[in-house]
């Protein structure tokens, strides 16, 4: 449990490096992509589809060194996962998704930290290569999940935004792609002819919207700019300087331009637990944009940009929005209160017997001069450490005192 905190606590600092560079990179292809010129689209969509080959290489690289403190270690991490990566997409012609990336730059990080160069190099090069190809013969059951879970959400927007931001860090965007796109959201006939997904119906009803709209498309409207503020506000002052400029440039690429995918990861590494509650404010969101019949479409990612574009009826999307924002921030904070795994004290074992002997973390409020503060003596299991206690001093035997003075 202890290492798995450990791993946690150094993620978003490992990530840091890579989640700026990308955003920067994301924010300059972006509005570079906005002028209207053919060549500069064409870059945006190539920078698109390479999106998390670039995440792959600088998450790789920088993790490893991170964990390793050895740029050929870290290299061969980021060389053997880009050739599992080329060997998956060859069966399923879609990269890994980030999430997937950050675990499997951490694992083989690790593992090549316990090996010389060559060894590791060795290794990892059977690992991901094995990766590379199983992940690859089982995309037919990813596929064949994705299209059942398609088929559930049919004509439900909620369940949509549900599922779609749990695939998106699963998988990537095939669900997204899958369900927008095909009859799966709906399907209508405009100017005579079938049009399948809401995407393509919206494309062809841009100036008067259909309730598939509202459905499938205006809650991520929600989730990109007003769910994304309300979640900023409550983790920014948790994180350090460094974490702190990561992660507002990843706020700001999934308010400008919809791209969420920087600042969930971000949000995931920080604290996993929240990420189920983002989850759940996604399906609300979609609720409250099919329950009000806001009929804000998109084209590309539901961007700010794309929002003041496609606008209509902004008053009660800004009020439900304001909504939304505020709940995030209250329900974030409440879970990384409580889970907070950045101040988590990770201790050996021996020690952690101790400190629960002491009544627990919060129970001891400082160590020094050979003795324990305590903020209540009552919660000393006597029969489990041998002391003397004074009032709110306890006095220690001498190791028992510096296996506690190591830690606080």
């Amino acid at each position: 449990m202890n290492s798995i905190i450990s791993t946690i606590k150094k993620a978003p600092s490992c990530l840091a490096h890579p989640v700026f560079y990308l955003s920067a990179a994301t924010a300059v292809i972006s509005i570079i992509s906005l002028f209207p010129v053919d060549a500069f689209k064409n870059i945006g969509e190539e920078f698109e589809n390479g999106f998390n080959v670039l995440f792959l290489v600088l998450c790789g690289g920088i993790i490893g060194n991170c964990v390793c403190k050895n740029s050929k270690k870290a290299a061969t991490v980021s060389f053997c996962l880009l050739l599992a990566d080329v060997m998956y997409f060859s069966f399923a012609n879609y990269h890994f998704s980030l999430l997937f990336i950050v675990c499997a730059s951490f694992l083989l990080s690790y593992f090549v930290q316990k090996f010389d160069v060559l060894p590791s190099y060795l290794s990892c090069l059977v690992i991901c290569v094995t990766i590379g190809l199983v992940s690859g013969s089982l995309y037919y059951i990813f596929d064949s999940l994705i299209n059942m879970t398609a088929e559930t959400v049919s004509g439900n927007g909620a369940l949509f935004g549900l599922f779609d931001n749990l695939y998106l860090m699963l998988f990537g965007t095939q669900f997204r792609d899958i369900v927008l796109t095909k009859s799966y959201s709906t399907a209508q006939i405009v100017g005579g002819n079938i049009v399948s997904g809401a995407l393509n119906v919206f494309k062809a009803t841009v100036k008067n919207p259909t309730v598939s709209t509202s459905y499938f498309l205006s809650g991520k409207y929600f989730l990109n700019i007003f769910v994304t503020v309300g979640a900023y506000l409550a983790f920014v002052k948790k994180m350090d300087l460094r974490e702190q400029v990561a992660f507002s440039s990843a706020a700001l690429i999934a308010i400008l331009f919809g791209k969420t995918e920087l600042f969930l990861i971000y949000i995931i590494c920080f604290n996993p637990i929240s990420y189920f509650e983002y989850l759940a404010i996604a399906f609300v969101s979609y609720l409250t944009a099919s329950f009000l019949d806001l009929r804000l479409g998109y084209l590309e990612n539901g961007s700010l940009i794309e929002l003041f574009k496609y606008s209509n009826n902004m008053l009660y999307f800004i009020i439900a929005g304001t909504v939304l924002a505020a709940l995030t921030y209250f329900l974030f904070r409440i879970v990384i209160t409580k889970y907070d795994f950045e101040s988590k004290m990770i201790l050996p074992r021996v020690t952690n017997k101790l400190v629960k002997a002491l009544g627990g973390d919060e129970n001891i409020i400082k160590v020094e001069n050979g003795s324990v503060i305590v903020s209540n003596p009552n919660l000393i299991d006597v029969l489990k450490v041998d002391c003397e206690i004074h009032e709110n001093t306890v006095t220690l035997y001498y190791d028992d005192y510096l296996l506690l003075k190591e830690y606080y």
